[in-house]
C-alpha cells in the first residue's frame, strides 16, 4: 500500500512541477513553440465490487467512457520533428453501473454493493508532459507524429490520486506559418493500486509562435 501511494505521490508531484513551471515559462518563451486546446474522448478499465452473505468479495470490471478539455504549450521551434508538449486539463469519468452479480455468472443469493451509480461521474484536474515526435512528413505541413506522455490526475475531491501513462500515433496539419490542427490515438495506462488500461483520442488547435 505504502508503494502504490508512494508511486502516485511522486508521479503527482513531478508532473504539478512540470506543468507549472511551463507555464510560467511560457511567456519567456513566446518567440518559440505554440499553445493550443485540446479535446480527448475515450475509455478505460475500472471496477465495481459486489459481497455475497458471508462477504466474499467479487469483482465487476467494467469499461466506463471518459472525456478531457484543456490547454497544451508546445516547446520547441514549429521546425522541429521533437516538440515538448505540457497539458493542463480537466478530466471527466462516466459513473459506473451498479454490478448484476447473477448476470455475472454468480450463484442465486443476496448480494450487496455500493451503489456507484448514485455516485455519479468523477471530475477531476489533471496535468501531463512529454514528448511529439516526428516520424514522416513535414512539419511546416502534413506530418505523421507518435506521442509519449506522461501525467497525474491530481486535483481530485475523493483523494484518489491517479498516474496516467500515454503512447500513440497520429497526425498534425500545419495550415499555415500560424496555425495547426493535430489528432492521435493513445493507448492509455492509468495506475491506482493497480494498473488500468485505456485508449482515448485526442484533438489539438495550436497557435505557433514562431
Amino acid at each position: 500500500m505504502h508503494i502504490h501511494n508512494s508511486a502516485a505521490s511522486a508521479t503527482k508531484l513531478a508532473t504539478v512541477a512540470a506543468v507549472l513551471g511551463a507555464f510560467a515559462l511560457a511567456p519567456t518563451n513566446a518567440e518559440a513553440g505554440g499553445a493550443g486546446v485540446v479535446l480527448s474522448g475515450g475509455f478505460h478499465q475500472d471496477r465495481a465490487y459486489y459481497y455475497n452473505e458471508e462477504g466474499d468479495q467479487g469483482i465487476d470490471t467494467q469499461l466506463p467512457t471518459n472525456s478531457a478539455y484543456g490547454v497544451e504549450l508546445l516547446l520547441g521551434d514549429r521546425d522541429d520533428r521533437v516538440l515538448g508538449i505540457v497539458r493542463g486539463f480537466v478530466a471527466r469519468d462516466a459513473a459506473l453501473k451498479n454490478p448484476d452479480p447473477k448476470a455475472l455468472g454468480e450463484d442465486s443469493g443476496d448480494y450487496v454493493f455500493p451503489d456507484v451509480e448514485a455516485a455519479g461521474p468523477t471530475v477531476r484536474g489533471a496535468g501531463s508532459v512529454g514528448i511529439q515526435w516526428g516520424l514522416w512528413g513535414d512539419p511546416n505541413g502534413f506530418q505523421l507524429i507518435a506521442t509519449s506522455l506522461i501525467g497525474s490526475q491530481f486535483w481530485t475531491i475523493d483523494n484518489l490520486e491517479t498516474a496516467v501513462f500515454q503512447a500513440g500515433v497520429g497526425v498534425t496539419y500545419t495550415v499555415n506559418e500560424r496555425y495547426q490542427f493535430a489528432a492521435s490515438v493513445d493507448a492509455t495506462s492509468r495506475f491506482r493500486k493497480r494498473f488500468y488500461w485505456g485508449s482515448d483520442v485526442w484533438l489539438s488547435a495550436r497557435y505557433m509562435f514562431d
